[in-house]
């Protein structure tokens, strides 16, 4: 039910190209639609948002002035972000 539109991409595979946009938004919409978990799925949104506004894109959203990295690099940007966010608010101890 929470898929990215392109599946798993299997042609992306091992490339470290894919843009994980579409599967951190699934995601928060499983925590919002499936558990009522709101706050969470608001702050992996924002997240993303912070990780865009920074200038961070994947190649195939890459504009002139861009700052190209790969899908993991931009994961690790996200989960910076996360990071930040719940720095002194850790609601259930799993860490990000």
């Amino acid at each position: 039910l929470y898929e990215p539109i392109h599946g798993s991409a299997p042609s992306l595979a091992g490339r470290d190209v894919a843009c994980p946009i579409g599967a951190i938004s699934s995601a928060a919409m499983l925590l919002r639609d499936s558990f009522k978990m709101d706050p969470e799925a608001d702050a992996m949104e924002l997240a993303v948002d912070h990780v865009l506004e920074a200038g961070y894109r994947t190649p195939d959203l890459a504009t002139t002035n861009s700052k190209v990295v790969g899908c993991s690099q931009f994961l690790e940007h996200v989960r910076a972000a996360l990071r930040e966010r719940f720095t002194q608010v850790e609601k259930y101890g799993w860490g990000v």
